[in-house]
């Protein structure tokens, strides 16, 4: 039988083409609008047997899946199924990682078809905040979602509804960058809770990897952050590590680095690349969170962890 495909209906690939594919091409499309929806599914799905499921969005979406079929697999007693991409969301981080690519509608069936037989990659994945997750981190990232959330918050109130894409180029200039320039960043200290590397292999003992103005403090398993921009370079290096980035550059290296980031070759005397299996990342103030492009709070201090790989399919 064919695995069930769940869909964030407000995934930005999502659309009526899209779900018209998806409802010709499988006998089982469930569509979500909120959190508690997908929960209540995925729950049922597990219950019921299911040994591999479809999940249509973004990374969030990805994370809030493995969060809810984790749950059901505890509460049942059964084996977690495999896990199919479909990346349909903004940022598609663990999608890229993985091979999968957002199929056009015409496409979705063979994609679809593909996945059901397709061996699974084991994913590492970060443990934090009772949640499996590829990435999260304090910083300028962090706060650019955070920004562009407020701007999408704004633009609602007037019933307007933008891309996400053109959120991010309103807020980036209209309030992010003044932040940057005119406010002191808080200060992160990222302390050790276990074993640690420098990306060149040498040792890492002090009980302090690395403290200052936090314009980044990011833990990831997979090489990207959103859309395509490849932060973490080191991140695969080992299979029982994940690589910690933080530094202090200011706004000019930040700009200037940009095309380098994108290809993974950003390195400066200003950013610091650890391998670690546990750190807390500590500021000095509450600033915003981001878990796998989502801000799911202001946080002050944040336990990160090697956490259960997730096994995954592109689709």
């Amino acid at each position: 039988m064919a695995a069930p495909v769940l869909i964030n209906r407000r995934a930005g690939r999502a659309g009526p083409r899209m779900l018209a594919a998806l409802r010709a091409a499988t006998p089982r499309l469930i569509v979500t609008d909120s959190a508690a929806e997908a929960d209540e599914a995925l729950a049922e799905l597990v219950a019921t047997g299911a040994r591999r499921i479809v999940l249509g969005g973004g990374d969030g979406t990805l994370v809030a899946g493995l969060a809810a079929i984790a749950r059901a697999a505890t509460a049942h007693g059964a084996p977690e199924p495999v896990v199919g991409v479909l990346a349909l969301g903004t940022g598609n981080a663990v999608a890229r990682t993985i091979g999968a690519r957002a199929p056009r509608p015409a496409d979705v069936g063979a994609a679809l078809a593909r996945a059901e037989v397709a061996a699974p990659i084991e994913l590492p994945m970060l443990d934090l905040l009772g949640r499996r997750a590829p990435f999260c981190g304090f910083g300028l990232d962090a706060q650019l979602v955070a920004d562009a959330d407020a701007v999408a918050t704004t633009l609602a109130r007037a019933r307007v509804r933008l891309p996400a894409a053109l959120r991010y180029a309103l807020a980036v200039p209209l309030v992010s960058v003044p932040r940057f320039v005119r406010t002191a960043r808080p200060t992160v200290t990222i302390h050790r809770r276990g074993a640690a590397a420098h990306v060149d292999g040498a040792a890492a003992t002090d009980a302090v990897l690395w403290s200052g103005a936090c314009t980044l403090a990011a833990c990831s398993t997979i090489p990207y952050f959103g859309f395509g921009l490849q932060m973490f370079a080191f991140a695969r290096t080992r299979a029982d590590r994940f690589q910690v980035r933080a530094g202090d550059p200011g706004l000019g290296e930040v700009v200037a680095s940009a095309p380098a980031a994108f290809r993974g070759r950003y390195r400066s005397p200003r950013v610091h690349d650890f391998l670690c299996d546990a750190v807390t990342l500590a500021l000095d103030r509450p600033a915003p969170f981001e878990i796998a492009g989502d801000v799911v709070g202001t946080l002050a201090s944040v336990d990160v962890r090697l956490g259960r790989a997730a096994r995954l399919v592109a689709v």
